[in-house]
């Protein structure tokens, strides 16, 4: 994955982490652009990086010594151009470093001052770049972008506390990782290392007024903002979109041309999806070439692991449709353009019904109520499935992350807490990382929405003008009318866009919402044996595991091999009821995936990527697995709560 890999000696300040790196980007630069290559040496220096370099970073070394690496972001009073590292190591270099917030935009920033004996390390306010940390036992800083770099670092005991969070939500909430000792780097956080000493920074978080009735000046200025942060991808030869037939992605389709960039668009689906008829049939009425991916369940098989293995656990495996684009198709290289949060920050999806008035012990009994599960577990089945020592974190896992929730956002209870405590479960914890695991392995991500500057125009709309999609599709409709020449897909609904009708969808949904539960009473039923397909909206992974036997037979070689079962985990039984759940009509598959995409994981962790295994490998073209990554047998332990890390 794109990145960093770089380590802090507490005893030592001269190692020569410049030089280092210099000579592990010529290698990186000289390595074959089909493979993600990693290296490291004996200086403990190293990087992950793709195609040799960055499109919108890389690493500058002054005469000093000072390194930086850099993904993303542009200097804070710079010019519409992407910043390049040596234009921010210039800036970092002869002066304190800023308290503030040092890039804007998406971004992941590690610098590296031996004068100062520190290494300070940043991520934007929404965490689209991951980074993790850990300390070892000669208390020297690591700092990658992937768990795989630091697993040699730590004890190898799994934190069962997170591994609960992932079964119960589809994803770790919390800054904790599947193994104990190695942190996630929250979003809007500087880490600070210096002289040994570690500590976390929390960046004030940005407000929501929910103030201003939006205008024609509102569009504008929102307009303005968008085509901003889009015009700076202008030097690049072509942009990638990923079109769905949604509204996100088509206005920042049709922003990116009205901002003179050149922009070819792909949509992925099962055959007859509706979703990617609307979206070719957009892009072609915009005279944009647009590649339609056709998904193939039978295909599952060949692809799953790989994209567990890149894409480390951060996209739950209900929606990792991306990847057999990415992995069975021609390789993208250019940046992606993705129309992701644009639900959640400018559609209004993620907006409350909040009672004015309410006292800190009701706005924390409400966060508690958004903090809900989204995978579905039928009766009993943890119980038969989990072990004792799992079991025991189960229960009171949605109290651990409000609760921790409640600390990292210093939470008072107004508003602007609820939402941005919202934010952090759905965006933070689930969105970012599920579609930024599709996209980081191969190219940058181009994100609209996600701009501190759109961010804050949107902030500002007014509570009512925001919901529904209001403000997105008035301000579509004032600014880029092109995007109403055919309606837009909605979970499966059609609804245009002239005339606007909340109720529409409203009645769309609840008449789709009958016919599924036609076809899940009729699958039911008979056992299985009956599986309509349905085509509205995205894949159905639950179908690929009824409909194809490679993908009944992978999953069970998964879970009830010996590696999985002697790792104390889980049990055969109820692991083979789960199954049995599934194939027999239940709709479980977030629940049956997540197990099977945990256990890959730490399968990969722990023992190191056993990935040629696979008899449905050798179909995959252009790609080949981390040479780097080391192979070790780490025996699983139950420590206690180790929340300390070294973080002062």
């Amino acid at each position: 994955m794109n990145g960093i890999y770089l380590v802090c000696s507490a005893g030592r300040q001269d190692l020569p982490l410049g030089q280092a790196l210099t000579a592990m980007l010529a290698r990186s630069a000289a390595t074959d652009p089909a493979r993600l290559e990693k290296t490291a040496d004996a200086t403990f220096c190293g990087a992950v990086m793709h195609h040799g370099r960055l499109v919108s970073g890389g690493l500058a070394v002054n005469p000093r010594g000072d390194a930086l690496l850099l993904t993303g972001g542009s200097w804070l009073p710079g010019a519409l151009g992407l910043s390049t590292p040596e234009e921010v190591l210039q800036q970092l270099a002869s002066r304190p470093i800023p308290s503030g917030p040092l890039l804007r935009g998406s971004y992941l920033l590690a610098l590296h001052r031996p004068v100062d004996a520190c290494v300070v390390v940043e991520t934007d306010p929404f965490g689209f770049y991951p980074v993790y940390y850990c300390l070892d036992r000669e208390n020297n800083l690591h700092v990658a972008s992937e768990l795989k770099c630091l697993v040699p670092k730590v004890s190898g005991q799994i934190d069962l506390d997170a591994l609960a969070e992932m079964l119960h939500f589809g994803s770790i909430i919390t800054d904790r990782t599947l193994l104990t000792g190695i942190w996630r780097l929250p979003p809007h956080h500087r880490l600070s290392y210096r002289r040994g000493k570690l500590q976390l920074i929390a960046y004030p978080r940005p407000r929501f007024g929910r103030q201003r009735e939006p205008d024609g000046e509102f569009y504008v200025g929102l307009r303005s903002a968008f085509e901003g942060y889009l015009r700076r991808f202008a030097d690049q030869p072509e942009l990638t979109a990923f079109l769905s037939g949604g509204l996100d992605s088509r206005l920042a389709l049709a922003a990116a041309r009205r901002a003179g960039l050149n922009v070819r668009a792909i949509t992925v689906g099962e055959p007859g999806s509706l979703e990617s008829r609307v979206a070719a049939e957009f892009a072609r009425s915009q005279a944009i070439a647009c590649e339609s991916h056709e998904i193939s369940g039978e295909r599952f098989p060949g692809w799953f692991e790989r994209g567990v293995h890149l894409t480390e656990g951060r996209c739950p495996p209900g929606h990792m449709h991306y990847l057999d684009r990415m992995l069975t198709g021609p390789p993208i290289t250019s940046p992606i353009l993705h129309g992701v949060n644009g639900d959640a920050f400018m559609g209004g999806d993620l907006e409350l019904d909040v009672p004015a008035g309410l006292s800190l012990a009701q706005a924390r009994q409400r966060a508690r109520q958004i903090l809900r599960s989204y995978v579905y577990w039928p009766a009993e089945r943890q119980q038969q499935a989990f072990s004792p020592q799992l079991l025991a974190r189960m229960p009171e896992v949605a109290t651990r992350v409000a609760e921790h929730l409640f600390r990292r956002l210093d939470f008072a209870g107004d508003y602007s807490d609820l939402l941005w405590f919202r934010i952090h479960f759905r965006v933070f914890g689930f969105i970012v990382p599920c579609l930024m695991g599709q996209i980081l392995p191969w190219s940058d991500p181009v994100v609209p929405y996600s701009d501190p500057e759109v961010f804050a125009w949107c902030a500002d709309c007014s509570h009512a003008a925001i919901r529904q999609r209001q403000l997105q599709i008035r301000w579509g409709q004032a600014c880029y009318p092109e995007i109403a020449t055919m309606p837009r897909v909605k979970d499966g609904v059609v609804i245009p866009l002239t005339g606007f009708d909340p109720k529409l969808y409203e009645t769309g949904y609840r008449r789709l919402q009958r016919a599924e539960s036609a076809r899940y009473y009729l699958c039911r039923l008979s056992v299985g044996r009956i599986n309509l397909r349905r085509t509205e909206t995205y894949p159905f992974y639950d179908q690929w595991f009824r409909r194809w036997p490679p993908v009944r037979e992978y999953v069970e070689g998964v879970l009830l091999g010996p590696s999985s079962l002697d790792r104390g985990l889980w049990r055969r039984e109820g692991l083979t009821r789960l199954m049995q759940d599934q194939r027999r009509g239940r709709n479980v598959w977030h629940a049956l995936g997540g197990v099977v995409q945990a256990e890959l994981l730490l399968q990969q962790l722990l023992s190191g990527p056993t990935l040629e295994r696979n008899k449905h490998h050798e179909q995959l073209s252009g790609f080949d697995h981390h040479p780097g990554v080391q192979r070790r047998s780490v025996s699983a332990g139950y420590p206690g709560l180790d929340s300390g890390a070294g973080v002062s």
